[in-house]
């Protein structure tokens, strides 16, 4: 799916007061299951098209006239929302999708801004944009398990008690972006407290790279630190078990939870947790790419910040969480914002659960 996230369907019932993301409405109750002829794929990505709303016209015109506007078009193709689209009661954007010879077929593939994946004139007349990205953010989500098992580890380094990482070393096409872990370490430096204890999610398999880190911030964690006890019953998370499939998304719900995030620069994964910070709150959801050198002026400076365009799928829009309403972290369980709340809920749970008992600060504990 998008951004390391899951795949997404939009439905736009006519945008009265009514905008459902696969079968959820956006006021969080469900809708009966669709039949498989319920769904209209949408034969293009969000990198190359967007749905114009109201209509192509309205939303040229304004691009014309408004820059904003024209950043969130960048060059894409309008697509009219027309007579088709307002009748199929899920249009569904399909991360993947095979041609008749097996091979992928690329027209699906789903990369784009999905802050931007609609657009609408100037102003966002009647809301339904904001109302689009509310509905992705309380309808598509991880599922509960992820939030939970974070959760433990969270409250092992303390909410926004910690900075995060994720640096990517294999298999990433932009090599400009490898670094060794003392330059990543000097670049970031400046931005964290003396210290403070560091959270890595990282593809790199030397258990030892990272130990330049140990001198300034002896607390350094990454997964194995964590779970490889817990898988044979030792350690403060002893019991805990995550499915192989599911560790990439605890990672990012971990990150999510850093009081600031050093990115890897052009990952969707990355790009997922900044918008998981949106979500649940972050303190500072700025963008800082571990590879970039930084200083405290710098990282106030909103020339450093990247510019957000339609097409611009590595960086995800600050827009798909300021335009949202409803607090990030509610108190109640049952409300519709179920990223922030389980997560807030859990690491009390968690933190209550292991008062008294052993931590990663432990003697018995080797980090």
């Amino acid at each position: 799916g998008f951004g390391g996230g899951p795949a997404s369907a939009i439905k736009a019932a006519g945008f009265q007061g009514r905008v459902t993301t696969g079968v959820v409405r956006s006021n969080g109750s469900a809708l009966s299951t669709p039949r498989l002829d319920d769904y209209v794929d949408l034969p293009w990505s969000p990198i190359d098209r967007y749905i114009a709303w109201p209509n192509v016209d309205a939303v040229e015109q304004s691009a014309r006239a408004d820059a904003h506007v024209r950043e969130n078009v960048d060059r894409r193709e309008a697509v009219e929302y027309d007579a088709p689209l307002r009748e199929a009661r899920v249009l569904n954007l399909p991360s993947c999708k095979r041609a008749a010879d097996g091979s992928y077929d690329m027209r699906y593939r789903y990369l784009g801004q999905m802050a931007h994946a609609l657009v609408a004139p100037a102003g966002d007349p009647g809301g339904v944009e904001a109302r689009v990205r509310q509905t992705l953010r309380d309808g598509v989500r991880y599922a509960d398990v992820v939030w939970e098992a974070a959760s433990h580890v969270v409250a092992q380094m303390g909410a926004f008690r910690f900075s995060s990482l994720h640096v990517r070393r294999n298999e990433l096409q932009y090599k400009n972006e490898f670094t060794s872990a003392n330059q990543t370490l000097s670049n970031i430096e400046p931005l964290l407290r003396r210290g403070e204890p560091l959270y890595i999610a990282t593809d790199e398999t030397r258990p030892a790279f990272f130990d330049c880190f140990r001198a300034t911030h002896p607390r350094l964690y990454r997964w194995s630190d964590f779970f490889d006890d817990a898988g044979v019953g030792h350690g403060p998370l002893s019991g805990l078990t995550v499915p192989r499939k599911l560790i990439g998304c605890v990672e990012q719900a971990i990150c999510a939870m850093g009081r600031r995030f050093f990115r890897t620069g052009h990952s969707t994964f990355s790009g997922y947790v900044s918008r998981l910070r949106g979500f649940v709150g972050a303190p500072d959801t700025n963008e800082y790419p571990h590879h970039k050198a930084w200083s405290r002026e710098s990282a106030t400076s909103p020339q450093q910040q990247p510019r957000h365009t339609g097409r611009m799928y590595f960086i995800e829009d600050p827009e798909m969480w300021t335009t949202t309403v409803g607090p990030a972290r509610p108190k109640r369980r049952r409300s519709s914002d179920r990223t922030g709340e389980l997560m807030a809920e859990s690491i009390d749970e968690a933190g209550a659960a292991l008062h008294g008992g052993a931590t990663l600060d432990s003697p018995n504990h080797a980090a």
